[in-house]
């Protein structure tokens, strides 16, 4: 069963915006962290299911 386009589009949508909600969570987590605000801190925000593309948001995979 073929797939429509705007389905596709869809995906992508949504694959990009959890990266990069991941990884604003991520950098948020970072800054507190380096500014000593431990309170409240809890575990790093992290999915495996994402980690690739948020790596691909961070410019650390190229993608062709």
């Amino acid at each position: 069963m073929a797939v429509p386009r705007q389905l596709h589009a869809l995906i992508y949508c949504y694959s990009y915006e959890t990266a990069r909600k991941i990884k604003q969570q991520q950098d948020e987590y970072c800054d507190s962290a380096l500014s000593g605000d431990w309170d409240g801190l809890g575990a790093f925000p992290d999915d495996l299911q994402w980690e690739a593309l948020v790596d691909v948001l961070r410019g650390r995979v190229k993608v062709r």
